[in-house]
């Protein structure tokens, strides 16, 4: 699933760490629930 390359990414990627964070973000809020599975 896309949520665990995002994660990867989070953990690799100092620079884009926000930017993903902005990304999952607004995949949260169009699914409703987060895609690793804690509510924000």
């Amino acid at each position: 699933m896309e949520a665990s390359i995002l994660v990867i990414n989070l953990l690799f990627g100092s620079n884009r760490q926000i930017v993903h964070i902005q990304v999952a973000d607004q995949a949260l809020r169009i699914t409703g629930k987060d895609a690793f599975g804690m509510r924000s």
